[in-house]
């Protein structure tokens, strides 16, 4: 089987990244002023997508052999690890399925804890608004705290991916000095 070859673009994909981005930031404040906070979190969701492109995944694969051994890893395999050890001869392998592909580092968790922030922060709206007007029960909190707990947990992820592409050096250069340069690059 001949060895797979991937055309390289003469262009540097770097700048296309950065026009993606640009353009997504373009929609994220007119989206947050006007508490448009399912469009905001969207914009959000395909920013964070766009900076991923060069993190790992850990995808979990499940092989066969020719001798009917089935095994589960996270690596691509050449060779049955059980006809290995057992005989010392390499079997062949033939891919069944993917079980599963999750993203692998710690920005995920830091993603998926503030998503799952936002997600109750909806639910909790959602319940406030059927709460029926005079209803006194206190483990429904009032729709403004609500919408207060919602917006919050929008700006740490706007933050946060802010931060992310700052960290991966995408984000605006900080100037420090004279702030009207900051403007002007």
């Amino acid at each position: 089987m001949a060895k797979k070859t991937y055309a390289s673009p003469d262009k540097d994909a770097g700048w296309g990244l950065i026009y993606r981005l640009n353009n997504l930031w373009g929609q994220v404040d007119p989206k947050a002023t006007k508490g448009d906070y399912d469009g905001w979190n969207f914009v959000l969701d395909r920013i964070y997508c766009n900076l991923l492109y060069a993190n790992d995944m850990v995808i979990k694969r499940i092989y066969t052999c020719g001798r009917g051994h089935k095994f589960s890893t996270f690596n691509k395999k050449k060779e049955c690890p059980t006809c290995r050890k057992d005989t010392g001869n390499k079997s062949a392998i033939q891919l069944i399925k993917i079980e599963s592909i999750d993203l692998s580092d710690e920005d995920e968790m830091i993603y998926n804890f503030l998503t799952k922030q936002i997600r109750d922060a909806n639910n909790s709206k959602i319940k406030a608004t059927r709460k029926p007007k005079g209803d006194s029960d206190k483990g429904i909190k009032s729709l403004e705290e609500c919408k207060e707990k919602h917006y919050r947990a929008l700006m740490m992820k706007d933050i946060w991916v802010r931060k992310f592409m700052q960290e991966l050096g995408l984000y605006l250069k900080v100037s420090h000095g004279d702030p009207s340069s900051a403007m002007l690059g």
